[in-house]
């Protein structure tokens, strides 16, 4: 679903939106195809190292907003939703 349609979404900080979008934007987003095995290993170690970064990003958003409930709340569900978590 995407970020914008998702329950309260129009209360979130603006960190946590920017955050989401971003990650919205690039979860379809697979570098071009590979057009051989060593851009192949690129393109996947790209796309592991992003992942690492983003898991980390969503960890410190997490942290800084866990005392708002509904944002806490809503960071969790999208976690699990996208993997994140």
């Amino acid at each position: 679903m995407p970020q914008m349609h998702r329950p309260g979404w129009c209360a979130l900080p603006s960190e946590v939106r920017a955050f989401a979008s971003e990650h919205e934007d690039l979860r379809g987003f697979s570098g071009g195809e590979p057009f051989d095995h060593e851009s192949m290993q690129h393109l996947q170690q790209q796309a592991e190292q992003r992942l690492r970064h983003e898991r980390a990003q969503w960890a410190r958003l997490r942290a800084r907003h866990q005392h708002d409930k509904a944002t806490a709340a809503w960071l969790d569900r999208y976690g699990e939703e996208t993997e994140l978590r």
